[in-house]
């Protein structure tokens, strides 16, 4: 019974797998796969690379042919997960399905945000070893010792079985920081523009995108009735992070409650005997978000603290752009928008970017503590 062990990673440029890519040279439909390594005469590693959207079952069952994996042999897919439209990868139900017939496959998935994870690390190890467009295998030993990384079947195993613990709290992370990544992006654009009217133009862009939507029944709003377009995301954060809802805030959208109340927020993903552990990453956390822990159990809205400076920006920050909605809530098209050099001084004032880092940074620590990596 042969062991191979496959990689799935998306045809795009990153650090992970950005030499890698060129090991791709075979084709099977649209998608490329390498040819095979024998490692430590254990197992064989193929890498595969998605081309666009959802690696689609088709298009592995014809991998499988190509290279001659048969229905009995032994196999583990390491796999990015599939994100939406613009993040390529593969999901869970067609790797389920493939074990429908493949008894003994095995898989788990990875998101390249995942860091210090075990695929991520391992990637790393193996894209710095790849030299003149070839896997260096000597290399890769030696990296792979350099940074303490077991690669063997056994550790394969291990790691794979670890995707139960792994998925939710993964999953929920991605959701959390894609409640930011539009304004994100948007704010570090306008921050490289140095000309000061095309980025008021730029805001004007933004607010206009929101604003075009007022009229439809699912824009959110206050308790006045005034826009709680931006105050929502942070109100979704609060949701996703320790279920807290603020009416005098923003309520958070109805997608997010329904789907923390299904999948469990991150407080709720934590492990009992992992508390203890984690007690620290999860203060920091809080601290980010603009929460605090009132006698070491109940968790609420800190909008009012004089201690964290960030909290009192993050919640000037939403609301301050809900205003600039409110003010503009009657145009009828982008050049109605009234934008004032000291709103756009105001909104460049606030280091956005950094704070979207530190959030991410907050939830891959509590991923590892809970997950053991």
């Amino acid at each position: 019974m042969v062991k191979y062990f496959i990689i799935i990673y998306l045809d795009r440029s990153d650090i992970l797998w950005s030499n890698i890519m060129n090991l791709c040279t075979k084709q099977v439909n649209q998608d490329k796969y390498s040819q095979g390594f024998s490692i430590n005469d254990e197992f064989t590693l193929y890498f595969y690379q998605i081309s666009t959207g959802s690696l689609q079952y088709n298009n592995l069952i014809s991998f499988f042919n190509s290279v001659k994996i048969n229905i009995d042999d032994k196999i583990i897919i390491l796999g990015h997960q599939y994100g939406g439209t613009d993040h390529p990868g593969v999901e869970e139900n067609t790797l389920e399905q493939l074990k429908g017939q493949y008894s003994n496959l095995e898989y788990r998935l990875f998101t390249s945000g995942e860091s210090r994870s075990y695929p991520c690390q391992l990637l790393r190890c193996i894209n710095n070893s790849v030299k003149n467009n070839s896997l260096d295998l000597n290399s890769l030993e030696t990296k792979l010792q350099e940074e303490k990384i077991t690669l063997d079947w056994n550790t394969l195993k291990e790691e794979v079985k670890k995707k139960d613990i792994v998925k939710p709290i993964s999953i929920l992370k991605h959701k959390i920081m894609h409640i930011f990544l539009p304004l994100d992006i948007d704010l570090q654009s306008i921050s490289k523009v140095k000309d000061t009217e095309k980025a008021v133009n730029y805001l004007k862009d933004m607010l206009w995108s929101v604003l075009s939507s007022k009229n439809e029944p699912s824009f959110p709003k206050d308790k006045d009735n005034k826009p709680a377009y931006y105050r929502q995301k942070l109100a979704d954060l609060w949701y996703a992070v320790a279920k807290v809802e603020d009416e005098n805030f923003a309520h958070p959208s109805q997608s997010m409650k329904e789907f923390v109340n299904e999948k469990g927020s991150v407080v709720d993903l934590i492990p009992e005997d992992k508390k203890e552990a984690v007690k620290s990453a999860l203060e920091e956390l809080l601290k980010v978000c603009g929460l605090k822990q009132i006698n070491g159990s109940k968790i609420q809205a800190d909008s009012e603290s004089s201690i964290y400076q960030f909290v009192c920006q993050i919640y000037q920050f939403v609301c301050r752009m809900d205003n600039l909605l409110y003010e503009n809530k009657d145009v009828k098209n982008k050049d109605e928008i009234t934008v004032k050099q000291e709103d756009l001084n105001k909104v460049l004032n606030f280091d956005f970017h950094k704070q979207y880092k530190d959030l991410d940074n907050c939830l891959e620590k509590i991923r590892e503590i809970i997950t053991n990596q």
